[in-house]
């Protein structure tokens, strides 16, 4: 620091002092001395000594495909020469047929009345769904789903009838109205 510069100032940052003049020539070992600038390597693959990337005016990878009209890329979001045809999608009503029925099975263990509702509903959607499936000409897939879902759903309707047949039979279900408190 020289008299002429002013004092400084605590919330910014000290830099070290840059030196001052031509860099230092090397020394008679063929090593610049310590703390010379040394000026970067001119080397004829550009800059900090490393080639050019693959592709740039060298060999290396083909440049990429021209869309239509000339212009360069792959082309957008269903624009012609892209990705080929979209995937199936999947059938929603199938997909909700084979869980209703499954769910028909588990709710016939707990409250019989309730999982018959399920089960109706996993066997009606379930037909729905492979009939859209068909007609799709495959755009739609699940249709093995909408399968499980009106297997599902028939056994817990039939799990179902079967409980309250039992509970009919064995007297489960009946009140007594005595007349007698």
């Amino acid at each position: 620091m020289t008299t002429n510069d002013p004092p400084p100032n605590p919330s910014e940052p000290q830099r070290p002092e840059q030196p001052q003049g031509p860099p230092q020539q090397p020394t008679s070992s063929g090593l610049p001395s310590y703390g010379s600038v040394q000026p970067p390597p001119s080397d004829a693959n550009g800059p900090g000594g490393y080639p050019p990337p693959p592709g740039a005016n060298g060999p290396g990878y083909p440049p990429p495909p021209q869309g239509p009209g000339g212009g360069g890329g792959y082309g957008g979001y269903g624009a012609p020469g892209g990705y080929g045809p979209q995937p199936p999608q999947q059938n929603q009503k199938a997909l909700i047929s084979m869980i209703l029925g499954i769910v028909s099975i588990v709710l016939t263990l707990c409250c019989p009345p309730i999982g018959i509702v399920g089960g109706g509903a996993g066997v009606a959607l379930g037909i729905i769904g492979r009939k859209e499936i068909s007609a799709s000409n495959g755009t739609q897939k699940g249709e093995g789903m909408g399968l499980a879902g009106i297997i599902t759903g028939a056994i817990g309707i039939v799990l179902c009838i079967a409980w309250i047949l039992w509970a009919l039979i064995s007297g489960g279900l009946s009140y007594s109205f005595n007349s007698d408190f």
